[in-house]
Parts: C-alpha cells; structure tokens; sequence
C-alpha cells in the first residue's frame, strides 16, 4: 500500500514537472513569435473562403498569415480576421487589404495593396484596422458566369430545346430501367444453365482426355511405321546396286531378254 502511494506520488511530480516545461516553451515560443510578428484587422461582411492560415502576400511576398477568425453580430453581422504580419515588412498608412481567388474556383488569399503617392505618411502599427475589399475582377467574372449560364438556359427555352433535353432524359431512363431487367433476366437464366454449362464443361473433358489418350496410341502405330520404313530404306542402296548391275549386263548382252528363264549357252568360239 505505501509502495503505490509513493508511486502515485511519484507520477503526479514527473506530470507536474512535463507541465511546467510545456508552459514554459509555450511562453518563449509566444514570446519569439510575438517579437518576430505584428497584429492588423480586416473586417469582412463575407468570409469568402479566408480561414485560419491563409496566406497574406504583399507585391508578390508572403508577409504573413490569417491568425483567427472571429464573429461580430452588432452593430452588423461581420467576420473579423486578425493576420499575422512579420516584422520586418513595413506597411504605409492607408494600405488595403483584397480578397482574391486562384482562379474562379480555387482557394482564396488576401493581398496588401500600398496606396498611391500622396497618401497620408506614416506606417501601420500593431493593432490597427485596415481597409478590406472584394476583389471586383473576381466578382465580375462570377457575374459573367452567371450571365452566360442564364443567357443559355434562355436561349434553350427558347429554341424548345428543353423540351428536346427533357424528353432525352426521359428515354435514358426508361433504356436504363430496361437494361437493369434485362441484367437481372441475364442473371436468372445464368443461374439455371450453371449446371448444364457444369455437364458441358466435365463432358469436353472427359473428351480431351479420350482424344489424348488417342494420340498417344496413334503416335506408337506411327512411329512403328516409321521405323519399318526406315528399315526399308536402309535395304535400298544394295537394291540399287542390283538393278544397276542388271541394267549394265542387258546393255552388253541384250538377247537375254529374250531367254528369261533358259540356260544361257555361251556361243562356241570353236566353231566357224
């Protein structure tokens, strides 16, 4: 029992020591930051898309970052965006901030706009409001979109194209319709055919095997064939040589065609 106090004991001063070093680099890091950063206000009736840590770029730089966003609901309803501005950049009185977007649907960011020459001389300093805007080229391009949308949906009400549209849409539908019943038919009928197709299948292999079995017989009789014929053949030359022999000796005494199966009798050289 006092082993597991002193244990308890133990973890609660490591848990108290952890939690005072936390709060101890969160106060430096706050401080480094706070030293390397400066705090304006924008304040906005329309969000536009801005959120914690959208970039803040000025000619072309990013200067710093959307720090928090809050709401205001009097006198009117507002957003107020607090940014993050790093030090060294040093902006004129009467800078201004606008929302804009990458592109027509992309992310959108602030930029630092400086005022013309002739403005009021001094710098922002920490803690003001600046001035905040719409980007009206990005609004204008929106209301072109618009424009043009509407302009064709006019113009296919016109034409009685809608109807045409409507009426396609119509007949997608209803070919869908058909196909899912013509899928699930499809279904049915594979279903009841699996076992016939099963039968077809073991009876094709039952014929392959008939057929390989077959072959092999054959291919014993062939080559059996093969070898009587290479028998044969090796007989030929000496049949050859025979039928040369015979043809030479009827070339020199041709009248043995005639005597085929007599004694040959030579002639009597004697005789006169």
């Amino acid at each position: 029992m006092e082993f597991e106090r002193r244990d308890v004991w133990v973890g609660a001063v490591l848990m108290g020591a952890l939690a005072a070093f936390a709060a101890v680099l969160l106060v430096v890091n706050r401080e480094r930051l706070s030293s390397e950063t400066y705090r304006v206000e924008i304040q906005l009736p329309n969000i536009a898309g801005l959120d914690k840590g959208t970039e803040v770029i000025h000619k072309g730089y990013k200067v710093g970052a959307v720090e928090r966003v809050s709401v205001a609901y009097e006198p009117d309803f507002t957003f107020h965006l607090l940014l993050a501005i790093k030090r060294e950049i040093r902006l004129r009185k009467g800078t201004q901030a606008i929302v804009k977007s990458k592109g027509l649907g992309g992310s959108a960011y602030l930029v630092l706009e400086s005022p013309a020459d002739g403005s009021p001389e001094g710098l922002v300093k920490d803690g003001d409001t600046l001035p905040a805007m719409m980007d009206t080229d990005l609004l204008a391009r929106a209301n072109d979109v618009m424009n043009d949308v509407q302009r064709f949906v006019k113009d296919l009400d016109k034409g009685g194209a809608k109807d045409d549209i409507q009426q396609t849409l119509r007949q997608a539908k209803a070919a869908m319709v058909h196909l899912d019943m013509t899928l699930v038919q499809m279904n049915a009928l594979l279903a009841e055919d699996r076992k016939a197709l099963k039968s077809t299948l073991e009876q094709a292999q039952g014929a392959t095997t008939q057929i390989n079995e077959l072959l092999r017989v054959q291919n014993k009789a062939i080559q059996g064939s093969l070898e009587n014929v290479h028998e044969a053949t090796r007989h030929l030359p000496a049949i050859l040589a025979n039928v040369e022999e015979f043809t030479a000796d009827v070339k020199r005494r041709p009248w043995r065609l005639l005597r085929i199966g007599k004694e040959e009798k030579e002639p009597d050289k004697k005789k006169k």
